[in-house]
Order: structure tokens, then C-alpha cells, then sequence
């Protein structure tokens, strides 16, 4: 009688070795490509404004890095503030065909914002500020209150937000960011002394592009040059 019962290859140690190896590049191929899918499908649909000829996205960048973190470890501070980054990963984490800003970016930025008459408000996100909840974003950028990270430390989400800038000219150990941020200022006012807070945005007074050790996580908004 004749046996119909289906048998499982025979496999020696040799033929399996190379099979398990070819299954393994397989795997190894087909993630890299849905990698790279992934990447253009983010480069392509990322929220943008155009300002001058510089195309700014109008979102914190929320790629997945291995050293980047959600403000207090929680993905829906991702979802709506974006990533935060060391500076080792910014540099090289925008999507293809963006780039991190420089601080001529920026320049360029404050002003075109001046010749239109904008103020801080104008910058930023509505109901995400804690002292501006009315923000216009007239500019339509959206800055976003992100906060950042040192060390263990989570801080100033609400308040304030800086972003990675792309400086090669600056030693090993310092890069450059952007701050938008309140600051505490005494005023004295008939005698009296009281604490008002002051927005660090777009303003000669206050500016603060400074450099900073890279040994901590900010936020990134991407750029891309447009032709003129």
C-alpha cells in the first residue's frame, strides 16, 4: 500500500546552515526596504510653510532613534511634541532631502519675521503655551513648548523649546541650539519688586543662539533649501 504522508525535508547540518543563512538575509533585505520606505513616505507628507527660500517644517521632528526620548517617557508627548535628540543623532536625522537648520537659517528667519512685524505670539502654537494659550501662529510654524533633557532630568515642557542648529565650524564638545524660552526678570514698580516673565524669542535684546555641550536632547526641525 502505497504511504501519501507528506515528509519534512532532510536537512544535514551543512544544507541548513545555508538555509537558515539565506532566510536570514531575506529578513535582513526586506527590513531595510520597508526602512527606506518609510523614511520617503516621512520626507514626502511632513506639514511644511515656505519663508523665503527655505522650507521649514511646521512640526518637532518625531523619528525613532536609539537615544532619542518622549518628554517623561511618554509617547504622547511624542505625538504631540516630537522627539527629543542628542546632538550626535539630530545632525544626521532629518528625512531625505532635509537637513538640520544652521544659525544663518535662523538669521534669515528673525529677519523676514521683522520686515512682516511679527511678535513671539506669532511663532507659536495655540493652546500649548502655558502664558500664551491664545497664540496666534500667524507665522504658521507652530513652536511648540517642547521642554528638554539632562541628564535624568525632564524640564520646562509648557514653557519653553530649543532647537538643534548644524554648526561644523564649532569645537568637538559644543554645537549650537535656539531657544525660545520664559525667563524670570525682577521689576520694581513703586517701590515694589515683582517677578514678570519674559519670552526669549525673536527679539535683538534677547536672542540666545548659544552654544551648548551636545550632552543633552532638544528638540529638531528640519529644513530643506528651495530653489529661487
Amino acid at each position: 500500500m502505497q504511504n501519501n504522508t507528506p515528509t519534512s525535508p532532510n536537512f544535514d547540518g551543512s544544507s541548513f546552515s545555508k538555509y537558515f543563512s539565506y532566510c536570514t538575509f531575506i529578513v535582513f533585505v526586506l527590513s531595510i526596504s520597508n526602512n527606506l520606505v518609510a523614511q520617503n513616505t516621512i520626507s514626502s507628507n511632513f506639514p511644511s510653510t515656505q519663508i523665503g527660500n527655505i522650507e521649514w517644517m511646521t512640526e518637532n521632528l518625531n523619528i525613532p532613534s536609539p537615544q532619542s526620548c518622549c518628554y517623561n517617557d511618554s509617547l504622547e508627548n511624542c505625538e504631540k511634541y516630537g522627539r527629543l535628540y542628542y546632538y550626535e543623532e539630530a545632525v544626521n536625522i532629518c528625512p531625505e532631502g532635509w537637513r538640520l537648520p544652521t544659525v544663518n537659517d535662523f538669521d534669515s528667519l528673525e529677519a523676514y519675521f521683522y520686515q512682516k512685524d511679527y511678535n513671539h505670539q506669532d511663532l507659536m502654537a495655540p493652546n500649548a503655551w502655558i502664558r500664551y494659550p491664545d497664540a496666534s501662529n500667524r507665522s504658521q510654524l507652530s513652536f511648540l513648548p517642547a521642554g528638554m533633557k539632562h541628564k535624568k532630568s525632564y524640564r520646562s515642557l509648557g514653557k519653553s523649546t530649543s532647537f538643534w542648529l548644524h554648526n561644523p565650524d564649532y569645537p568637538t564638545k559644543l554645537a549650537h541650539i535656539h531657544v525660545l524660552d520664559f525667563k524670570e526678570k525682577k521689576k520694581t514698580t513703586n517701590g515694589k519688586t515683582n517677578k514678570e516673565y519674559v519670552l526669549y524669542a525673536y527679539d535683538h535684546e534677547h536672542e540666545k543662539k548659544m552654544p551648548i555641550g551636545k550632552k543633552r536632547l532638544f528638540s529638531v526641525r528640519c529644513v530643506r533649501s528651495v530653489a529661487k
